[in-house]
């Protein structure tokens, strides 16, 4: 409301100020509205590249990113191209003022959805960079004492390894 007295003042000092802004207000809008419209087509199933592997889940690549959760992760790898079957988690957002919002948390990463996974079948097998991370981590924790081992993913990796304790 408070806009349109602003609009009504740019408009009578320039018209091309006025054009101008209509048109990257009409842009911002559109894009918006694909960015929501990518997030809700999400369904499944879905076929797309394993990203990154955590201990409980993993961020699929379709054609937007997707955190899929999954019980049984330890055969996964990035570069995996696999198609999965689950339920998408509906997407709720709190307006409670400064409180935790998880589903803007995951935007603000890049991730548009989440999906409970229930079976995985495997498609293919790319090369993909978060392999050579993957390696290393496994070899260091197959080689190495867990609290030695959770020191040298701190400093090798810059991993956060759950063991670790500061003492």
């Amino acid at each position: 409301i408070l806009l349109l007295p602003e609009l009504f003042f740019v408009f009578k000092k320039s018209k091309t100020i006025y054009i101008y802004a209509l048109i990257v207000i009409i842009i911002l809008f559109i894009r918006f509205d694909m960015i929501e419209s990518k997030a809700n087509k999400l369904t499944t199933p879905t076929i797309g590249i394993i990203q990154e592997v955590q201990d409980d889940s993993f961020i699929l690549k379709t054609d937007i990113l997707i955190l899929s959760y999954y019980n049984q992760t330890d055969d996964l790898t990035p570069g995996m191209v696999i198609e999965i079957e689950g339920y998408v988690a509906e997407q709720r957002t709190y307006n409670i003022p400064h409180v935790f919002d998880y589903y803007s948390y995951l935007k603000s990463k890049g991730i548009q959805g989440i999906i409970y996974v229930n079976k995985i079948e495997l498609s293919d097998k790319q090369f993909h960079l978060n392999v050579i991370k993957a390696s290393i981590t496994k070899h260091i924790e197959d080689t190495f004492k867990s609290k030695t081992a959770s020191y040298l993913k701190l400093f090798v990796l810059g991993e956060n390894d759950k063991q670790y304790i500061d003492s």
